[in-house]
């Protein structure tokens, strides 16, 4: 139940303050520099089966839901900017620093009930010895439109484990660019509160933001009210809407 508690605290501090885990160093046209600064808030020690594990928690930081229980549980971070397209994009990495020290990272617990209660229980899964982490710190994650604007998510790594050799590396600073794709310029700016708020290179992505096309309204209709977002598939199939995404079409939920 204390688990839970915390959960909601902090989500709901996460929209009363500004994020203070990342700055952004230069913003224009053609690129962005963001020199991102993890702020972990949970080192401790937890012990399964008699064995020492390290919780590596940082504000902001999440994993992924579909991942089993039982393997390393490392975060990461994601962050939405608006980019002109989806193609022509990257990224270079301009500098880090790190510390690094010995140990084995606490696995994702599975949840129980217990007494009408989701409790968490902690196993090593076979799977936990297999792990590998990704391969970059910074790298692009999905697309989408929102609101006439190409968004694309960062997924920044800050938490690097080798389970062969049980050694965490803790990266305290990661200063990466990003790099857009040909743009072509409305010559306006676009003049959106959500998009404002929600992407966090507003100031070059508000001249890429493309008119979107007008639906005629139908009395009565149950669509006729409400915020709606419409934005594309690259193809048929199923797809996660996170909570990221969900924040960058300006939805803001606890």
């Amino acid at each position: 139940m204390i688990s839970k508690i915390v959960t909601i605290i902090l989500a709901f501090t996460a929209f009363l303050f500004p994020q203070p885990d990342f700055k952004i160093l230069n913003s224009n046209q053609n690129s962005i520099i963001i020199e991102f600064t993890p702020q972990y808030i949970d080192t401790s020690l937890t012990k399964i089966n008699g064995q020492e594990y390290r919780n590596v928690d940082f504000a902001f930081g999440y994993t992924d839901d579909n991942i089993q229980w039982g393997i390393p549980s490392v975060q990461e971070r994601k962050l939405v900017v608006g980019v002109p397209s989806e193609f022509g994009n990257s990224i270079k990495v301009l500098s880090s620093s790190y510390k690094q020290f010995n140990g084995s990272i606490v696995p994702i617990p599975k949840y129980e009930k217990e007494n009408f209660l989701d409790g968490m229980k902690y196993e090593i899964a076979p799977d936990y010895y297999n792990y590998e982490d990704f391969p970059e710190l910074v790298s692009f994650g999905d697309y989408g439109i929102a609101r006439g604007l190409g968004t694309q998510d960062i997924r920044l790594f800050p938490v690097k484990f080798d389970v062969n050799t049980n050694t965490i590396r803790l990266y305290s600073k990661i200063v990466f660019q990003i790099y857009y794709g040909t743009a072509q310029f409305s010559g306006r700016k676009a003049e959106d509160e959500l998009l404002k708020f929600s992407i966090i290179n507003y100031d070059a992505a508000q001249y890429w933001v493309k008119a979107q096309n007008k639906l005629s309204k139908i009395d009565g209709s149950v669509l006729g009210n409400g915020q709606w977002v419409r934005f594309e598939a690259q193809a048929e199939g199923i797809y996660k809407i996170d909570r990221a995404r969900l924040e960058s079409f300006g939805f803001n939920y606890l």
